[in-house]
């Protein structure tokens, strides 16, 4: 017997949650309409269900978990709630997503993606009681959890389309890097999926990925159901595993390959304060970028890539040039003198040849300023009279030009 009087048997029990539930969910996904028993309030979201039926389906799922056994459900009812969920992903995601490139399997692969976290969480609130009770009894997947795994399993993890995904982020982010505009939106929603898909269980057994296993297999597995690994479970980047599995390991290299190839072209056509220039701006649009649509655990990763691609593996060829820092020196280029400074700082012991530099060129002017008044004084001849040695050494010229130095 049920809480609420006779027993709830299973198929008539699912009948009514398919038909008052799934069915209308369904409905609403592949059409947008909405039903038309429903009221609708002006200015708030479409509302699927009224209040009748939320508490009339709550009550049926409460009734057939609260049933004396074997009339007790919970089981069927967790499998059950797999089986749909992967049923519908199978018929409905699938074949639309099937196919598609680049933008166009984005934008597709987001619109169901968005479309079921509705479904899921329509289905968490009238399996309420499962998820307070049952999962947590037989250690077995959250609901939302299991939502995400079958999506994960069964629609980004089918056919290559994270590859395709993958391939598709990738070049909307070369195409900005090459002053193209991109739907940024877009990317953001994308990668916002990445961080969802992370809550996936990370369990690859056949069963889970049909979201159909059942409690007795995973309590007797004793496998952990969060999005991540146990030593991981208080860690609050560990829902990034697919973010970065799936993006993060291929952008940082396709990174590096895109900023050695534009390092090559400055080295050839720019000064050394034109290519520090180009390399500061390279980086303030990287971090633009991660601030924009990327998560900020990239944000180092990414600046390393293209400092070492621009700074740390071309400081040689960099230094050698023409323009270097004894020219901005000799032309009081102070501004690309504190780039300069600036941009090897963030190499690895990117100072010391600066350093050294700048020590050298300091050297060799005091040097030439000595010499020329040594010079002064070997013109006067082997014996000058003390008159004209004491006006070359309180010239005022060789004052300032050494007070002149130090103000440099």
């Amino acid at each position: 017997m049920s809480a609420y009087g006779e027993t709830v048997p299973l198929d008539e029990g699912w009948t009514l949650i398919r038909e008052k539930a799934i069915d209308k969910l369904e409905y609403y996904l592949d059409t947008g309409e909405v039903p038309k028993d429903v009221v609708q309030v002006e200015g708030k979201p479409p509302r699927i269900f009224g209040a009748g039926d939320y508490a009339q389906l709550y009550t049926t799922v409460y009734n057939m978990c609260t049933q004396r056994s074997p009339n007790n459900w919970s089981e069927e009812l967790y499998q059950r709630y797999g089986e749909s969920m992967s049923s519908y992903v199978t018929r409905k995601v699938v074949p639309r997503i099937e196919g598609l490139e680049g933008e166009a399997l984005l934008r597709e692969l987001l619109l169901r993606w968005n479309n079921h976290k509705l479904y899921s969480k329509w289905m968490e609130r009238f399996f309420t009681y499962l998820d307070r009770y049952y999962v947590k009894l037989q250690s077995v997947d959250t609901l939302a959890v299991r939502g995400v795994t079958i999506f994960k399993n069964l629609a980004f993890d089918h056919g290559h389309v994270a590859a395709r995904c993958r391939a598709a982020i990738l070049d909307m982010i070369n195409r900005e890097r090459e002053g193209n505009e991109i739907d940024q939106g877009l990317l953001r929603g994308v990668v916002d999926m990445l961080f969802d898909l992370g809550n996936a269980s990370r369990s690859n057994s056949p069963a889970d990925a049909q979201g159909t296993s059942s409690s007795s297999a995973n309590a007797s597995t004793n496998r952990p159901t969060l999005g991540a690994a146990p030593s991981q479970a208080n860690d609050e980047l560990s829902t990034l595993w697919v973010y970065q599995q799936e993006l993060v390991e291929y952008l940082l290299p396709e990174t590096a390959r895109f900023y050695e190839r534009q390092a090559k072209v400055w080295l050839v056509n720019d000064s050394l304060p034109e290519y520090l220039i180009k390399t500061e701006s390279a980086l303030m649009a990287e971090q633009r970028r991660v601030e924009s649509y990327l998560h900020p655990s990239s944000m180092q990763k990414i600046k390393d890539v293209v400092i070492k691609a621009t700074l740390t593996n071309t400081m040689s060829q960099t230094l050698e040039k023409d323009t270097n820092i004894t020219w901005m020196l000799d032309n009081d280029r102070r501004e690309d003198l504190s780039r300069l400074w600036r941009m090897f700082g963030l190499v690895n012991n990117g100072l010391t040849p600066i350093a050294a530099s700048f020590k050298q060129y300091v050297q060799d002017l005091g040097n030439s300023v000595v010499d020329a008044l040594l010079e002064q004084l070997r013109a006067l001849g082997p014996q000058p009279s003390p008159q004209a040695k004491a006006e070359i050494l309180s010239d005022p010229t060789f004052v300032q030009k050494l007070i002149d130095m130090h103000d440099r």
